[in-house]
């Protein structure tokens, strides 16, 4: 957790604290429920790092400051939220929408005398689901995308060398 830039390493602290206490023995081996979730979090740690040592790794081939670096892409997610605004809401209402047609299958057929009839109705509704997605992607202003891109690349040039020079 050094490489972690200060601001992630603080709100990584209490999370952290969360999961050791939650990971005490008899906590999370009593409750399934308990331990996945410590596991998850766990998982988000570990990812958190991971992506934490790629960027230093990419700043220091770059041979550009890490701090900049970093807000540089602070300054690109601010930007790409209201591109991408829309596409989490539009996602998650093709996931209800999927979880509530394959309830009205299961509800419909009998997986015991109706196995072939509700694997293809659960079928087509996995397949509605993905092509719902696909629209919120689609949906996209690619333009502000690219925009959110430019500014990102500039920004990184502008960046002094990994050494403290300019050049």
């Amino acid at each position: 957790m050094t490489l972690f830039t200060r601001g992630v390493l603080l709100s990584a602290l209490p999370l952290a604290a969360a999961l050791s206490f939650l990971s005490a023995p008899g906590l999370a081996a009593g409750n399934g429920s308990l331990c996945r979730d410590d596991a998850r979090q766990e998982r988000l740690l570990c990812k958190m790092e991971c992506v934490e040592t790629y960027h230093v790794a990419k700043d220091e081939c770059r041979k550009v400051d890490h701090a900049c670096a970093e807000a540089c892409r602070a300054s690109r997610r601010v930007c790409l939220d209201l591109p991408l605004a829309g596409l989490a809401e539009c996602k998650e209402a093709c996931r209800e929408t999927k979880a509530a047609a394959v309830a009205a299958c299961r509800e419909t057929y009998d997986a015991e005398t109706q196995a072939a009839a509700l694997d293809e109705c659960i079928d087509d509704a996995q397949v509605a689901s993905f092509m719902c997605r696909d629209e919120c992607r689609e949906a996209i202003d690619r333009d502000e995308v690219r925009t959110c891109r430019k500014a990102f690349r500039a920004c990184i040039r502008t960046c002094p060398k990994a050494d403290g020079s300019l050049d």
